[in-house]
């Protein structure tokens, strides 16, 4: 090294720090796949924006709500049926529901647009969960909403998937009740079963006293339009809120209350979809009159989903590219 000149220790200097530019590290990787993994995500939000203020895609979602409510209005009219002992009465759930609704007189066709329509639903859940086109539910608490409300439309793609099977003539499968029970089954043979179910559970419950709380509060009349309509309107709407969003997150806590307490026992039987948590109520005593209230809130239910269709403010059209929705 004493006898090479300063020119060519200076020249090799150079060339190995080229070469460690030429290969990046470990991190520049991450770095570099995290950018592009940013960039594909911000693209894709702006793509689900401008899908969901097409007029068509809106108009679809609008009518998609009707299978909201015939699908709830069946339950809530069969378990109103129930509670006052009339004929044929039972206490089902929404799977449930597409079946009877296929053993209607129009039969197969009613089933498949009751599925499409509750397909579409979950899609346009998934969209606007995903994308939050209007851009009014910033934070982390509405963050964790929206994706809760994706996840809730995937829930109802696979339930339209199932009334697309109805209407070419296969079986519905195992019912709510079902899956609740085999789910519970498995989960509680591992080690730290209970636990998981018990979180669960209690995830459930959180998210019916979330939802009694949206129409309790009338905080779930802020997505709709009502400036051109009277205050008495208003006021009648919320009250069928309260009655409809409350029946169906207390349905919804019930459930979680019985996954709680299949994961105390190591009882999978114990665990129940909504329907068994209907018949559950039915069972208990003064049964009737509880069984007859929360027939009373799913219809309520049922028909805030229509009415919530055809009020729904949906998200404007950028003024310019790249630039916030209107409001």
């Amino acid at each position: 090294m004493a006898g090479r000149p300063a020119r060519e220790i200076v020249a090799a200097g150079r060339s190995r720090d080229a070469s460690v530019r030429r290969r990046p590290g470990r991190g520049s990787l991450a770095r570099l796949a995290a950018a592009l993994l940013d960039r594909a995500s911000r693209r894709a939000v702006r793509a689900g924006r401008r899908l969901s203020c097409v007029p068509a895609v809106q108009l679809a979602a609008r009518a998609a709500y009707l299978g909201k409510t015939v699908l709830y209005g069946v339950v809530g009219a069969l378990a109103l049926q129930a509670a006052l002992g009339l004929r044929g009465g039972r206490t089902i759930d929404v799977k449930e529901a597409l079946a009877v609704v296929g053993a209607g007189a129009a039969g197969r066709a009613t089933t498949a647009l009751v599925a499409v329509a509750i397909a579409t639903l979950g899609c346009w859940f998934v969209l606007d969960g995903l994308t939050n086109a209007q851009r009014t539910r910033r934070g982390p608490m509405q963050a964790i909403s929206r994706v809760g409300q994706g996840i809730g439309g995937l829930g109802y793609v696979a339930l339209g998937g199932i009334g697309v099977r109805l209407a070419l003539g296969e079986g519905i499968g195992p019912s709510g009740d079902e899956i609740a029970r085999a789910f519970a089954a498995r989960v509680l043979t591992q080690p730290t079963g209970p636990l998981a179910m018990g979180v669960v559970g209690l995830a459930a419950v959180v998210i019916g006293v979330r939802q009694a709380r949206l129409g309790v509060t009338h905080a779930c009349l802020d997505s709709l339009d009502l400036d051109r309509f009277s205050r008495r309107f208003r006021q009648r709407l919320g009250a069928v809120a309260a009655l409809g969003f409350g029946a169906q997150g207390a349905l919804f806590a019930l459930v979680g209350a019985f996954l709680i307490q299949a994961a105390f026992d190591r009882q999978p039987g114990e665990a129940t979809g909504t329907g068994g948590a209907l018949h559950a109520l039915a069972t208990k005593s003064h049964g009737a009159t509880l069984l007859l209230a929360a027939a009373l809130g799913l219809l309520a239910y049922a028909l805030y989903a229509g009415l919530e269709g055809a009020l729904k403010r949906m998200p404007a059209p950028s003024r310019t590219h790249g630039q916030s929705p209107a409001r």
